[in-house]
């Protein structure tokens, strides 16, 4: 046989090989396919019980205004500590702006990054806190630690927005709302509306002073300082909750936190500009 003709014959194989097996991987693709939307529907239907179940249980929670026993020292004390929680993150994730991105950025890259702290970190602490608690004091310390390592990679995350320090100063606003709580109580703990809407409505009256003072008053601003607000009087909802465990007050602290820094990445995410186009932005902005 020539060389030619063996040529011809191995790439005519060939070619009848490729056709055949792409037809049979296009069908295998197919089938795969049609089988994945079918579990995916399946989950969907299992889990959509669930979900509604959650979502009417949450509306349930949030638009209970039943009177119940107020632990005013109690909310006192979560809310001091979700206050250092937050300003210790903010501590760390300065450092991290100002000094230690580049090295944080030789471990991992931002995705990974926003892995560890939105996903990963609060998981692993919170069956850590709730399997394994520590006395009172070193359970406090040991979330400080977490929220100082969580402010390091978000301070890499957003080591080049403008929202690190443009958005309001939530511990201070946390730690408002929990001496209101505790001033408050005397005058309107019989009606636990009444009450936490004062509470988390001083918070709200810090921020709002604090940006008319520095000039920081925006869409921004405030959209971030209304959502700290709702965040903190969901949580004190959860935990006046006469349902809910008050065995672990220092997951409140936690989850308080928590809601601060979503808060902080989403807003990074939707209005994420950087340093430079938000100065671009304001002279537009101020242009006649």
């Amino acid at each position: 046989m020539t060389s030619p003709h063996y040529v011809a014959q191995l790439a005519q194989k060939y070619q009848d090989e490729f056709q055949r097996n792409a037809i049979e991987t296009g069908d295998t693709i197919t089938i795969t396919a049609r089988e994945a939307v079918s579990t995916v529907q399946q989950k969907v239907d299992s889990i959509a019980p669930t979900a509604i179940g959650f979502k009417d249980y949450f509306i349930s929670v949030v638009t209970d205004f039943k009177e119940t026993k107020i632990h005013s020292n109690d909310i006192l004390n979560i809310m001091l500590w979700s206050s250092i929680l937050v300003l210790g993150s903010k501590i760390t994730s300065t450092l991290s702006h100002f000094l230690l991105h580049p090295f944080i950025h030789l471990v991992f890259d931002g995705s990974t990054a926003l892995y560890l702290s939105a996903i990963f970190i609060p998981v692993y602490v919170h069956f850590k806190q709730s399997r394994e608690p520590l006395s009172e004091e070193k359970s406090r310390f040991r979330l400080l630690a977490y929220a100082g390592i969580q402010g390091l990679i978000v301070g890499y995350i957003q080591q080049d927005s403008f929202l690190l320090f443009s958005d309001p100063f939530a511990f201070l606003g946390l730690a408002v709302m929990g001496l209101s709580a505790l001033f408050l109580h005397p005058v309107l703990g019989e009606s636990r509306l009444n009450y936490l809407v004062a509470v988390t409505g001083s918070g709200f009256a810090v921020h709002f002073v604090i940006g008319l003072l520095f000039g920081q008053l925006g869409f921004i601003y405030l959209l971030m300082a209304l959502l700290y607000t709702a965040a903190a009087f969901i949580l004190l909802q959860y935990y006046l909750n006469p349902a809910e465990t008050k065995a672990m007050p220092h997951l409140y602290m936690y989850y308080n936190f928590i809601a601060v820094m979503y808060i902080q990445l989403v807003f990074y995410y939707v209005f994420g500009y950087t340093k430079e186009d938000y100065k671009k932005l304001s002279v537009v902005a101020e242009k006649p």
